[in-house]
C-alpha cells in the first residue's frame, strides 16, 4: 500500500486511511453509500475485491470522488468507478 510523503498530502495531514478487511467491496459500498468522504479509491484487486480502500476525509470541501486503481504496464492508473 503506502501513500506519499509530499508535504501537502491528505497522509501528513492525517486525513486518510488504507484499509483491509474481510470483505473489502462491502467496507467500500458502506462508505461510498453512508459517509462523507474526500476520495474513495478501490485499490488493485479485481472487480469482486480491491487489495484494499483508500479513503480520506477533510473538514470542509469534500469531493466525494470515487476513482478505481489498477495497474496498466507496471503503472497505476486512475479512472472514474462505475
Amino acid at each position: 500500500m503506502g501513500g506519499t510523503s509530499k508535504p501537502l498530502s491528505q497522509y501528513c495531514k492525517v486525513e486518510v486511511a488504507d484499509l483491509e478487511i474481510f470483505d473489502i467491496a462491502a467496507l467500500f459500498n458502506l462508505i461510498r453509500t453512508q459517509f462523507d468522504f474526500d476520495q474513495l479509491i478501490w485499490e488493485g484487486g479485481d472487480d469482486r475485491q480491491p487489495a484494499w480502500v483508500h479513503v480520506s476525509y477533510k473538514t470542509k470541501g469534500n469531493r466525494k470522488e470515487v476513482l478505481k486503481m489498477k495497474v496498466v504496464k507496471g503503472k497505476k492508473v486512475y479512472e472514474k468507478f462505475g
